[in-house]
């Protein structure tokens, strides 16, 4: 079935602003009333190498984002931040673990201990582990973060709730970026237009960064929520570009394997939409003009992207929480765990279930 190409609008940069998958939800709710209630845990997926040349650190924070604790970390140690590394951006209003690397000095061992003299002194940090490897922690190298969190002041029949929560456990949920990868009303994505109409402004390399990186998920989120206008995320069209999940592997459907309807519907395969850069794009046909036409609503991002130097990759248009369970606390509360790849985010999945 061919993808029909819908007409877009230009809604500004009104956020939360992206269609359903399994339609907007019908119980309110509140999230993060306590930070205990959003719990995160970085999951590597493999083991720090051996060695002497830097210092990584199993941490948990509370009331502090990422970028905040590498401050900490590297003022302790007397070094640039620059040379604190850490995987994955963590949220300041939340309790998570996750790992950063220090460059190893003169003396490694005085390091760690005025580290973990630091952590002992701070009420936000939590030093669970030092371990001596011989690389820095680089970014986007974990493999999964596994989620707790309660919802609170629950206002809404119970069992709704529920069924809505076996639904996203079998079929997943549209694999939004976050409102917060787009800043406080969205003052990332407004940095973003100052920095694409205005190359040589002056910004720091951190609020470049993400300023870029806000711009480009935005495209994504509008492919995906237009998308979601005229499909769900199991048909497959000719020309839709399909990903081997839990790889980057990817091949363009060609309608010559029939066994590509199948392998989606069990999540062996992702239907994927565009993370904008420079080149072609290699979907082809019906779905090459849709994504084309949606992106064609916000040039200036998708020439500035262009501009600065990102290459066309892609991302799956739909994420399946694993090992999704969850518990009624009381009539007004319940807790879900579940686990999600890196790069997707947990509040994707929250927004289908209530209205926060």
């Amino acid at each position: 079935m061919a993808m029909p190409l819908v007409e877009i609008v230009s809604t500004g940069f009104a956020l939360n602003q992206w269609c359903y998958l399994h339609g907007a939800p019908q119980i309110k709710g509140e999230i993060r009333c306590q930070p205990e209630d959003f719990r995160v845990v970085e999951e590597l997926g493999f083991s720090p190498d051996c060695g002497n040349q830097h210092l990584w650190l199993d941490l948990s924070k509370r009331l502090l984002n990422t970028t905040e604790v590498a401050s900490k970390l590297a003022r302790q140690a007397g070094i640039p931040v620059r040379d604190v590394g850490y995987s994955g951006l963590k949220d300041r209003n939340a309790v998570t673990r996750q790992w950063f690397s220090l460059p190893v000095g003169i003396n490694d061992d005085q390091t760690a201990a005025d580290l973990t003299i630091l952590c002992q002194q701070q009420d936000q940090l939590d030093l669970h582990q030092i371990v001596k490897t011989r690389m820095k922690l680089k970014r986007g190298v974990h493999r999964a973060n596994c989620f707790q969190i309660i919802i609170r002041k629950l206002h809404g029949p119970l069992d709704i709730l529920e069924e809505k929560l076996r639904l996203i456990s079998e079929k997943g949920v549209p694999n939004y970026f976050g409102d917060q990868r787009f800043g406080r009303n969205g003052n990332n994505l407004k940095t973003a237009v100052g920095l694409f109409e205005h190359p040589r402004r002056k910004i720091d390399r951190f609020g470049r960064s993400m300023a870029i990186s806000s711009a480009r998920s935005w495209l994504f989120n509008m492919v995906l929520s237009a998308r979601l206008q005229g499909a769900d995320l199991e048909q497959v069209c000719i020309g839709d570009v399909m990903q081997l999940s839990g790889t980057n592997a990817w091949f363009v459907h060609d309608g010559s394997d029939p066994a590509v309807v199948d392998r989606v519907k069990q999540h062996d395969l992702h239907i994927t939409g565009p993370l904008w850069g420079g080149g072609d794009l290699p979907s082809t046909g019906e779905i090459a003009e849709f994504e084309q036409a949606v992106v064609g609503a916000q040039p200036g991002f998708a020439d500035g992207l262009v501009a600065n130097g990102l290459r066309q990759q892609r991302r799956a248009l739909r994420v399946v929480p694993e090992g999704m369970h969850w518990n009624l606390i009381d009539d007004q509360s319940i807790r879900i765990e579940f686990r999600l790849p890196r790069g997707s985010f947990a509040t994707s999945v929250l927004r289908e279930l209530v209205q926060t």
